[in-house]
Parts: structure tokens; C-alpha cells; sequence
């Protein structure tokens, strides 16, 4: 089976260090797709800019806080080498991190909120477009997985329509 590839972000990202280290870890294709996104959320929510990811200013430095306490619980199979490489740390820096998102940080509600976020974000992408999810496996006809993930879209472009039109309501 050929193994997928990462399209890279631009470097003018927040996100883009992470994304480019991620390829130096063990880090799964699909757990790397979701840590991605993880980071993009947490970036943009926080409005962390490319330029202030080398700086030690507290609000960057509380969101990788909050964003390695996050990873570390939702992807029991990401070590803390692979978290460390993410960030351009240390493994003992995301201890450090987990430590003071538990002893202090997870009382801050900026950060539980965040934390709470990025959490069911990463839930919500392992069940819904995880490997299992469609029911992959070496014996998978081809054919067979391409109507049953034709019939998935069409039903998330229901559900996205039905969304859409109940946020019109909400908003008028």
C-alpha cells in the first residue's frame, strides 16, 4: 500500500513548525491530520501569530500549555518525545507542560474552555473519519468502500444544509 503524504502548510503559519516536524515523528497519517487541525484551532482561537511562536509571551506559552496537555490526552499512542518534537521541545518540557496544565492552568477558564475544545475536537474527528469508522480492512472490495463513503457524503451535505438553514433561523 502506498504510503500517504502530508501536503505542507505555508511557513507563515503559527502551525507550520509543527507541521513540519511532524514528519520526524511516529506520529500515525491520520492521528497527524487531526494534531494539525488541533493546532490550527487552538492558534487561530487564541490569535497566535507565526511570529510569536518563539516567544515566551504567556499566551503563547499557556496555549502550547493547554494544546500538549490536549494531544497527550486524546492519543494514547503519541509519546512525549513525538509531542516534544511537535513543538520544538523537549520531552521534560511536555512534562512540564502537563504538570502545570494540571496543577494550574486547569483552573484558568480561558484554558479549561480551550482545553475542553481542542478535547472534543479530537474526539469528534477520531469517530467520525477514523480508518474505522468506514470499516477498512486488506479484504475491502474498492468498490464497495467508494459507495459506502459516497453515501457518507451525501449525507453530511444533509446534514450541513439542515445546519445551515437552522443557523439562518437563529440569526434572524
Amino acid at each position: 500500500m502506498k504510503e500517504k503524504v502530508r501536503p505542507k502548510q505555508p511557513s507563515h503559519s503559527a502551525w507550520a513548525q509543527a507541521d513540519k516536524n511532524i514528519s520526524k515523528t511516529k506520529i500515525t497519517f491520520y492521528d497527524a491530520e487531526i494534531v494539525i487541525e488541533m493546532f490550527k484551532l487552538a492558534y487561530t482561537e487564541r490569535n497566535i501569530r507565526a511570529i510569536d511562536i518563539a516567544s515566551r509571551k504567556r499566551h503563547v506559552v499557556e496555549c502550547n500549555v493547554v494544546l500538549a496537555t490536549s494531544i497527550l490526552s486524546n492519543f494514547r499512542g503519541i509519546s512525549l518525545k513525538d509531542v516534544g518534537s511537535l513543538f520544538g521541545k523537549h520531552h521534560s518540557t511536555i512534562i512540564h507542560y502537563r504538570d502545570l496544565y494540571e496543577e494550574s492552568l486547569s483552573k484558568v477558564s480561558e484554558c479549561r474552555l480551550l482545553y475542553s475544545t481542542l478535547s472534543n475536537f479530537a474526539y469528534s474527528q477520531q469517530h467520525t473519519f477514523g480508518i474505522e469508522s468506514v470499516g477498512i480492512t486488506e479484504t475491502t472490495n474498492k468498490d464497495d468502500l467508494i459507495v459506502r463513503l459516497k453515501e457518507e457524503v451525501s449525507t453530511l451535505k444533509k446534514k450541513l444544509r439542515y445546519i445551515r438553514k437552522i443557523t439562518k433561523i437563529i440569526d434572524n
